[in-house]
């Protein structure tokens, strides 16, 4: 089974501890550029740059020449671009790439962490999923690595609990680094609405947080809930 992860740009804009307090500049587009203007509709930033986001604790995340930086709510640039990718600022700190390695900054741009992590994920439940040497771990909100980097594979933590996998079964822990319950599987995927799918032989079922099967999932079942989510998507586009 392949686990697919979706590291996008400002993926950590669905955290729910990012603050999205009116900014007094708002996104706009020109050219295929982005700037920014202020409430009165005044330009404040030229709209120069490949791509651009919205505030989120006080910076917004640019692009140019592809490289990344970030510029506070004045429109002035307060870390420089010199980063092959940003998340947005967290709790005081922010995730960039730096050569090929991923580490930790202030809201001054100062290494906090240097870079030493493969990959660095988006805060969920005041935990980030972190690669370091191949595998991954845990990192809290003061970034130190509260559960070790020795997973071959791991999930970023959703409903409290994260998938893991060690040797070549899945199961799941909680925000301690211990076991959830004592079950593993063939695969696993995160928790949503808790439940769990996972897999026993060629068989699917779906789980609760304590691992228990709630009942056996159809090739069906999962094609209707692909339908519904097409459906969905249609409707928000009307």
């Amino acid at each position: 089974m392949k686990v697919k992860y979706f590291s996008v740009l400002f993926v950590a804009l669905l955290n729910a501890h990012c603050s999205f307090a009116q900014s007094p500049l708002s996104r706009f587009y020109e050219n295929a550029k982005v700037g920014y203007k202020n409430a009165d509709g005044k330009t404040i930033v030229a709209p120069e740059y490949y791509a651009g986001s919205e505030f989120v604790n006080g910076f917004a995340i640019v692009v140019k020449d592809n490289l990344r930086g970030y510029i506070n709510e004045s429109g002035q640039v307060q870390i420089p671009l010199l980063y092959r990718d940003a998340h947005p600022f967290f709790n005081g700190f922010a995730a960039v790439k730096f050569g090929n390695k991923y580490g930790f900054i202030n809201t001054k741009g100062e290494w906090v962490i240097k870079p030493i992590y493969d990959e660095v994920y988006a805060f969920t439940g005041k935990m980030a999923l972190i690669k370091r040497n191949g595998k991954y771990g845990y990192v809290n909100e003061q970034l130190k690595e509260v559960i070790t980097a020795k997973y071959e594979l791991a999930t970023q933590f959703s409903e409290g609990l994260a998938m893991i996998k060690m040797g070549n079964k899945f199961t799941f822990i909680n925000q301690l680094g211990k076991l959830a319950f004592n079950k593993s599987f063939d695969f696993a995927g995160s928790f949503y609405n808790g439940e769990a799918l996972v897999g026993i032989g060629r068989e699917k079922y779906a789980i609760n947080h304590k691992g228990k099967i709630l009942r056996k999932v159809k090739e069906l079942e999962e094609h209707e809930e692909r339908e519904k989510e097409r459906e969905l998507k249609k409707n928000k586009k009307h």
